[in-house]
């Protein structure tokens, strides 16, 4: 699954052009004073202003191999969210290292290196190195019955976890990560996965589909 372009809500529109353009060095243009557009690799990020300080999780793939470069990098640009001492996340069940940091709308941001993916490295690692977004968690209403949802209207597999409160989606290149906001966390805060609306468009088996997320509800419909 390839997360296309992925649209989130800030109330911080230029401290987030400021971190993402200046301290992390990604390309962007800005639309107006409300919201502006990224280019992380093959995915358009675009955020626009939005009142009740709205936040999320989402996650950037990096080249495999670059995890221990990729941290220094990003430990000189942002502070590392840590589990207990630990800063680079060994996910030996995915096969993958990753790394966590906030930026100013106070979003749960994760580097993660898929060793089951091929991409070159760039050397030395920078914001060209990122691949595209790979994931982006949807708190809803009921975990089993989005999923069924997505599997019924675009074909996306079942990837990971339970129908209980955590389900992955999709596969390495990209994921939703379902939860259920009433017992779940982001990881690795104690940050409750609270649902804010958002929108994106993804390509599944050669088709492309739009999602939306509003109300702790899934909505998708074919790309046209």
């Amino acid at each position: 699954m390839i997360i296309e372009e992925l649209k989130l809500y800030t109330s911080h529109p230029q401290e987030q052009w400021g971190f993402y353009t200046g301290a992390l060095g990604m390309e962007g243009q800005k639309t107006d004073s409300r919201s502006f557009s990224l280019r992380a690799g093959t995915t358009r990020l675009a955020f626009e202003y939005r009142e009740g300080n709205p936040y999320y999780h989402f996650a950037f793939n990096i080249p495999p191999y670059q995890y221990k470069q990729a941290l220094q990098w990003l430990k000189e640009r942002a502070p590392i969210l840590r589990d207990g001492d630990t800063e680079l996340i060994d996910f030996s069940n995915w096969n993958a290292y990753a790394m966590y940091f906030q930026d100013p709308a106070g979003n749960i941001v994760e580097f993660i290196a898929r060793r089951s993916l091929e991409y070159p490295q760039i050397e030395p690692f920078s914001a060209s190195g990122i691949l595209s977004v790979s994931e982006i968690g949807l708190p809803v209403r009921t975990v089993r019955a989005s999923f069924e949802l997505l599997h019924r209207q675009s074909g996306l597999p079942f990837y990971s976890g339970n129908y209980d409160n955590f389900c992955a989606a999709g596969d390495p290149h990209g994921l939703f990560i379902i939860v259920d906001p009433r017992n779940k966390e982001w990881y690795p805060t104690d940050m409750p996965a609270r649902s804010f609306p958002l929108e994106l468009t993804f390509r599944e088996q050669g088709r492309s589909y739009r999602l939306g997320l509003k109300e702790e509800q899934l909505s998708i419909t074919p790309a046209i």
